[in-house]
């Protein structure tokens, strides 16, 4: 009876003791398969409902997409979002972003260089110094609590734009602490900042360095033929000395008359060289990681005709071509290799090598300037060129056309 009862509760006791192996075990499985579901999805409409991906027991629930998608009244080209549900053997584990996109999407492939005059929200602080008073040295904006980087949107609780509005109003302070509101990331600050008489011309002084705008070339990546809305260069537009995005209060596109080029070598990124000529030609909406956006006022030349987008699991390694323009002969096509595709986030989503024995000659591989450069793909619009490798300007990242659209306003 006893051995019996021994019996009994060792066979529980093992019972137990794989119920809880399994059950460990299934977690782990569930846990590890939840790591390679991505984040965001992008489909066609025509394929909304029977969403799929390349893991075993996983599904995406899709129910409602074509109805989400078909309730916009207008796209303008730009993919339409909505949150669904991973499922591992269906119980859900994790919640997709999916974008979905006009399966008659068309859009012209840009490749022409572009000017652009950008006007900041606010004032971006650029570097702190010190001001000489007669008790010696003084640091007020450091002693406020500011940073590089920080972006002032007002004094006093009136809004400043430009380098002007901040220092005549702190020269007026007559000494007096003002009240900054300040924009640090995604983070609303208040500081207050007391200002010193600087000795050396008698005006009351923050002992900050600001910026309120800048101006650049690029590249056009697309234009959308229904609305003449455009994309470019495939990163935003930073302040040189902190490498932040500039916020957007206003900006004006120019087109470009190129004067020159500078050759890219190791450790020396060339550049295109120009200049902008009288009259805008449009205005910009945006300023993101993934580009500028805005709206052209008369199509410019472009690449070629509308075409298709391809999706981010439709690019393959293997040949490409871009499209830019760097001298006279307009936009021109130059061979490339997309040889990587590191990632589906941000704005470094493929590494493209340029294999075009043209294009090395003349530039040297990839040059500031033409960020931007349709990548060509089959026939279809991938994405554009970013960033070139300082390290070798023959290779350079590119940013997939899907992660453009979905920031475009």
């Amino acid at each position: 009876m006893l051995r019996q009862k021994i019996k009994k509760n060792g066979f529980a006791a093992a019972g137990l003791r794989l119920f809880v192996l399994m059950a460990i075990s299934a977690c782990c499985i569930f846990t590890a398969t939840a790591v390679f579901i991505p984040n965001n999805l992008s489909v066609r409409a025509s394929e909304a409902d029977e969403i799929s991906v390349s893991l075993p027991f996983v599904t995406i629930c899709a129910d409602d997409a074509v109805t989400v998608y078909n309730d916009q009244e207008n796209n303008s080209g730009r993919s339409v979002s909505y949150e669904a549900q991973a499922r591992i053997l269906g119980l859900p584990v994790k919640a997709v972003t999916v974008n979905v996109y006009d399966d008659d999407l068309r859009l012209y492939p840009g490749g022409g260089t572009f000017g652009v005059r950008l006007q900041t929200k606010g004032v971006v602080v650029v570097g702190l110094s010190e001001v000489t008073t007669e008790d010696g040295k003084a640091s007020p904006a450091l002693d406020a609590g500011l940073c590089v980087g920080d972006v002032i949107t007002k004094v006093n609780g009136k809004e400043v734009n430009t380098v002007d509005e901040v220092t005549k109003q702190i020269a007026e302070s007559d000494g007096k602490s003002v009240e900054l509101s300040v924009e640090r990331k995604d983070t609303a600050l208040t500081l207050t900042l007391t200002p010193a008489k600087s000795t050396d011309d008698g005006f009351y002084r923050a002992g900050l360095w600001i910026r309120d705008g800048t101006a650049g070339i690029g590249t056009v990546t697309y234009v959308n033929p229904e609305d003449l809305s455009f994309g470019g260069l495939g990163h935003g537009v930073c302040d040189g000395d902190t490498g932040e995005i500039m916020p957007l209060l206003d900006g004006t596109v120019f087109s470009v008359t190129l004067s020159g080029i500078v050759k890219g070598e190791n450790g020396s990124p060339g550049e295109i060289k120009g200049y902008f000529n009288a009259g805008k030609t449009g205005m910009l909406t945006a300023n993101k990681n993934t580009g500028v956006y805005g709206i052209f006022a008369n199509l410019p030349e472009c690449g070629s005709e509308p075409m298709e987008i391809a999706l981010s699991d439709e690019i393959q390694n293997g040949e490409a071509k871009i499209l830019c323009s760097l001298n006279g002969d307009g936009i021109c096509e130059y061979a490339v290799e997309i040889e990587k595709l590191p990632g589906s986030n941000g704005e470094k989503n493929m590494v493209v090598h340029v294999t075009d024995e043209k294009l090395l000659s003349l530039t040297g591989g990839i040059i500031q300037g033409m960020s931007g450069s349709p990548i060509i793909q089959n026939g279809k619009l991938v994405g554009a060129v970013t960033h070139v490798l300082i390290s070798d300007p023959t290779s350079g990242y590119g940013i997939f056309i899907e992660n453009m659209l979905q920031n475009a306003e």
